[in-house]
């Protein structure tokens, strides 16, 4: 599939123990006031995809507030530090509003991102309907070092709760309050993996 892995266009339909695996656009992709739930599911990268998680917001007079629970998203980063592809963890533009909870996130190099696109998403940030909480990012390591150097400040300076629009937020800054770093999830943050042991993906060890 070199397009989005599965794409929601408006509705209020509920889905769980979704896999997205090898993309070639975006993993994830909620679209047209999508209202639904989405929970227990994993996204896969590979060298050739584009976002784990694409979130736009309504179009036209439609509104909606999605809702993704428990979502693994795993990077498709080389075997070094500086070896990195494209695939970026998380875009959420054109307005979006929704809530993201108990979100893990693995091998991902420095520099991958949450993003805020524009000033309609740091604006819902802003005024509470579009949240964020309970991320734990799995930092990769090569050769016994942690590839983000151990700098916690990573979680709070825009290198992964980034907002890149004109008017600001306090996305960035509240980034040590929505995630944390972490060795492997917690019970309960991200999807459940032995819920995919049967797939084909599992076979392969993709995650």
């Amino acid at each position: 599939n070199v397009d989005d892995g599965i794409e929601f266009f408006g509705g209020t339909v509920n889905t769980s123990e979704l896999l997205v695996w090898g993309q070639g656009d975006d993993g994830l992709d909620i679209d047209q006031a999508y209202a639904g739930t989405i929970s227990n599911s994993m996204v896969v990268l590979s060298s050739i995809s584009d976002h784990g998680l694409e979130i736009d917001g309504p179009e036209g007079s439609k509104t909606g507030s999605f809702s993704l629970e428990n979502i693994t998203i795993i990077g498709a980063m080389s075997s070094n530090c500086n070896g990195f592809i494209k695939g970026e963890i998380a875009d959420y533009r054109d307005g979006a509003t929704g809530t993201s909870n108990n979100i893990f996130v693995k091998n991902f190099a420095y520099g991958k991102d949450i993003e805020l696109d524009n000033d309609a998403d740091a604006s819902n940030y802003t005024n509470g309907i579009l949240s964020f909480s309970n991320f734990e990012i799995s930092v990769p390591n090569y050769n016994g070092s942690n590839c983000y150097n151990d700098a916690d400040s990573v979680l709070t300076n825009g290198t992964i709760f980034n907002d890149d629009s004109n008017i600001g937020s306090s996305f960035e800054i509240d980034g040590s309050i929505i995630g944390k770093f972490v060795d492997s999830p917690t019970a309960g943050i991200g999807a459940n993996e032995n819920d995919f042991s049967w797939t084909f993906a599992a076979s392969r060890d993709a995650f």
